[in-house]
């Protein structure tokens, strides 16, 4: 089990990072918790965000985005998933 691991959202490369990730996670069979960090409390957003993929790539933005590169991977990996809780 790989337990929170994640980028920062704005790195450059950060999808290509997160990409090669979860593929070596899969292909060694390994499960993955991915870092998040969503809180709904504005202080807290607004200061400590830089693991919240949601919010896109621009460190400046603490809201959620429609899509950008690392949400589509995310996205496409977690499609991926065929057992419910």
């Amino acid at each position: 089990m790989v337990n929170e691991f994640g980028v920062t959202r704005w790195n450059p490369g950060a999808a290509q990072y997160m990409r090669d990730q979860m593929t070596a996670f899969e292909a060694h069979g390994l499960n993955y918790a991915l870092w998040e960090w969503p809180s709904s409390w504005r202080p807290f957003v607004s200061s400590n965000n830089a693991f919240n993929f949601l919010f896109g790539p621009d460190p400046e933005n603490n809201t959620v985005v429609e899509s950008s590169d690392l949400i589509e991977v995310i996205e496409e990996f977690w499609a991926r998933n065929t057992a419910l809780p």
